[in-house]
């Protein structure tokens, strides 16, 4: 029996969020004109989903929060070196404007979601 910080290890969760960043940065390094508008929903969305979905119990609402935050971190964090690196320079979605105002709201969107999926699971 292993120990971990939370009944559902949040570290699983988290480490699957930071693979689909890695596979955006490639992507994106690969084709600087396109921009993948749901990478950064995705990738602050998935930590708590799956952190819900992992294992028979339900998860603890600390390890949801916080698998939340960590996908919202990574998220705006690939976005960061993306545009400091220039290489997110493709179009961005009508009403947003910029590349930079549309990756932070579909990131913040994503860990919301992601939140609220996984708060469903939580345990009373």
């Amino acid at each position: 029996m292993s120990v971990t910080m939370f009944e559902n290890d949040v570290r699983r969760a988290v480490g699957w969020g930071a693979a689909l960043a890695v596979l955006w940065f490639v992507v994106v390094i690969l084709r600087s004109e396109t921009t993948l508008h749901l990478a950064p929903f995705l990738v602050a969305g998935t930590p708590p989903v799956l952190n819900a979905l992992d294992g028979a119990a339900a998860p603890d609402r600390r390890s949801v929060v916080i698998a939340a935050g960590a996908g919202l971190l990574i998220s705006v964090a690939t976005a960061a070196i993306l545009i400091v690196s220039g290489n997110l320079d493709g179009p961005a979605i009508e009403p947003f404007g910029s590349v930079l105002v549309e990756t932070l709201v579909l990131a913040v969107t994503g860990a919301a979601v992601g939140l609220l999926i996984g708060l469903v699971r939580v345990r009373n």
